[in-house]
């Protein structure tokens, strides 16, 4: 949602004071799935909004983060099914990017708001 709002006009207001409490599900989930869901998805999300140079030092920076914590947590098999299930799919991601690459502008928006582009 961050990356579509940097391509509109809406003014983004950072408030410190507010708290936001998420619910937690009764049932915990498998651990694994925060290897896999959140590598897996950054790679869907950097291809279908940011400039190709801003994918490759996304994947790289957060690629090895996410690869050391997987070591470290046991969950480095997860790690490798998010790459070759995001693989799988990434024609549509493409497809996609044709509509929703974030410009010039935005860019530099998410830049100003220390948006976590290093490039």
């Amino acid at each position: 949602m961050g990356y579509r709002v940097m391509s509109t006009h809406w003014k983004i207001y950072f408030t410190p004071d507010l708290w936001v409490y998420h619910h937690e599900s009764p049932q915990s989930r498998p651990s694994w799935r925060r290897f896999y869901y959140d590598f897996r998805n950054r790679i869907w999300l950097t291809t279908k909004y940011l400039p190709v140079k801003y994918i490759i030092s996304q994947l790289i920076l957060w690629g090895g983060y996410t690869f050391l914590k997987s070591i470290r947590y046991g969950y480095v098999k997860y790690f490798f099914r998010s790459i070759r299930d995001a693989l799988q799919e990434i024609e549509k991601y493409k497809e996609l990017r044709r509509r929703y690459k974030l410009d010039g502008n935005a860019i530099q928006r998410l830049k100003k708001l220390n948006g976590r582009l290093y490039y």
